[in-house]
């Protein structure tokens, strides 16, 4: 939210698809909940054809009025275009507001760890594992003498830690589990960022991951609590 950035407006980059349109309609909401006025809130659409003439007149706003851009492209074609022809704009600006990208501009071969540090990228990436943690090896271990095979697809790790987190909060709060899970305070898991179930039906946390000074993957918006499970 607007508290989290400085500046005093927000723009919104969605792709064609009718998702990245719901998706920056719902944000803009979000936005409007947390008292920034409509005003200062821009929403532009992009596809294939109009990137260029979109990027280059957001390059020649002010962008140090702007608190963050954020950019919604389910399209990996549209996204990775918005961010060829972006990245260019954010290396001349003076000021670096915060940009909300997806996960897959980390992607692009021509971006350099330190230009994704210094133009303050902050990928959206749900599927950020902590390959470090002691936790997720033993997870690999196990899952490799179990079925004789390395692990692979990450869905079935967060399946694994989906419902160890079900099972601890069941095991908790019993047939109040419904209630519990909506009350449940935020749990580091094995190797995702975590859940959060506390105002949704569906995990609300979305992890922010920025390439820190040391050009290591850092998630900003959350310290994790770590739940011994």
């Amino acid at each position: 939210t607007k508290n989290n950035f400085l500046g005093s407006s927000v723009t919104i980059v969605h792709g064609s698809q009718k998702v990245d349109s719901i998706a920056a309609l719902h944000y803009k909401k979000l936005l409007q909940k947390d008292s920034l006025k409509n005003d200062t809130i821009r929403m532009v659409g992009v596809d294939l054809t109009n990137v260029k003439n979109v990027v280059t007149s957001l390059a020649k706003s002010n962008m140090s009025n702007i608190s963050h851009i954020v950019v919604f492209a389910s399209s990996r074609r549209e996204s990775q275009f918005i961010a060829t022809y972006m990245m260019d704009p954010l290396e001349a600006s003076p000021s670096k507001p915060a940009v909300i990208v997806p996960a897959d501009w980390m992607d692009v071969d021509q971006f350099s760890y330190q230009q994704m540090h210094n133009n303050n990228l902050h990928f959206i990436f749900n599927g950020c594992v902590k390959e470090d943690k002691e936790a997720f090896k033993d997870y690999k271990e196990a899952y490799r003498e179990r079925w004789n095979m390395l692990y692979t697809q990450e869905y079935e790790l967060l399946g694994f830690e989906v419902m160890k987190f079900f099972g601890m909060e069941m095991k908790k709060y019993g047939n109040l589990f419904n209630y519990g899970i909506t009350v449940a305070s935020y749990e580091s898991p094995y190797a995702f960022m975590g859940f959060d179930f506390k105002e949704s039906t569906e995990n609300s946390y979305v992890p922010l991951i920025i390439m820190d000074e040391n050009y290591y993957f850092k998630c900003v918006n959350k310290t994790p609590r770590v739940n011994e499970y």
